[in-house]
C-alpha cells in the first residue's frame, strides 16, 4: 500500500490496510482521519471517498455510511482538494459509529502529476 508522502510519517504508519485496499487508501480512527485531512492543508491532495468500517468478530466490515466527493467539471486541483477535504472532515465529525473502534477509510486519488 502506498499513501501520499505529504501525510506525516506517524499518521502514514498508523494507517490500517483493510482487505481490498490499494494505493492511496488507508483507514484510521475518526480523530486520526481528521488529523490526516488537516495535515494536508495547503496541498492539492484531495479525498475522493470516505467510508465507515465497523468492527465485526472477524475484523472490519464496511457499513452503509460512505461518501464520494466527485470533481466538478473544470474544477481546479487546489479547489477540488480544499472542497473535498472540508467535506470529508465534516462527514467524519458528523458520524456516530456504533463502537469506539470504528475506522474511517480515506481514498486519496493518485493522479499522474499530482503533488
Amino acid at each position: 500500500m502506498k499513501l501520499r508522502e505529504q501525510i506525516p510519517r506517524p499518521l502514514r504508519e498508523s494507517a490500517l490496510v483493510l482487505p481490498g485496499f490499494g494505493d492511496g487508501e488507508g483507514a484510521w480512527s475518526g480523530a486520526e482521519a481528521v488529523a490526516v485531512i488537516d495535515s494536508l492543508r495547503g496541498s492539492i491532495i484531495a479525498v475522493s471517498e470516505i467510508a465507515l468500517f465497523e468492527r465485526a468478530p472477524w475484523g472490519y466490515v464496511p457499513s452503509e455510511t460512505a461518501m464520494a466527493i466527485d470533481r466538478r467539471p473544470n474544477e481546479g486541483d487546489a479547489d477540488y482538494a480544499m472542497r473535498s477535504r472540508v467535506s470529508a472532515a465534516r462527514f467524519i465529525r458528523g458520524c456516530t459509529p456504533d463502537s469506539d473502534d470504528a475506522l474511517f477509510s480515506l481514498t486519496f486519488p493518485i493522479w499522474k502529476d499530482a503533488a
